[in-house]
């Protein structure tokens, strides 16, 4: 699947919750897992590990009623051609049968973040708001 390939409006929500997780990679700020969902309602998580913090909002995504959520985290992702730092957001969709997760790749040199001109299907994953 391609990103294009979603609805706009999912997208569109997608980009703005990518712009939160650049910013704070440019900035040199740790980015925990967050959601971020309604008119602009973000939730961080935070917890020993990583696993732990994505499972936290897992959880906190399944007791949510919203028509779309979204789950922003920072991963390695491996690749054949090798590992990338990558921004993995997960889509969730009252509509859609499955969550999507897609990868947003990039780079930092010389104090730049470059990015990958698509972002990396990821795969589907259980969709927290209707199951």
């Amino acid at each position: 699947m391609k990103f294009e390939e979603l609805e706009i409006t999912l997208q569109s929500e997608v980009e703005k919750a990518e712009e939160i997780a650049i910013k704070y990679i440019q900035d040199g700020i740790n980015l925990p897992p967050f959601i971020i969902f309604g008119e602009k309602e973000i939730k961080k998580f935070k917890a020993d590990s990583q696993d732990d913090a994505i499972d936290m909002a897992l959880e906190e995504i399944e007791g949510l009623e919203e028509e779309t959520v979204i789950l922003i985290y920072k991963d390695v992702i491996k690749l054949n051609d090798g590992s990338f730092d990558g921004i993995v957001s997960q889509i969730y969709n009252v509509d859609e049968d499955f969550g999507y997760s897609f990868g947003l790749l990039y780079k930092i040199e010389d104090n730049k973040i470059s990015f990958l001109n698509e972002r990396v299907y990821l795969g589907d994953v259980r969709n927290c708001l209707i199951f």
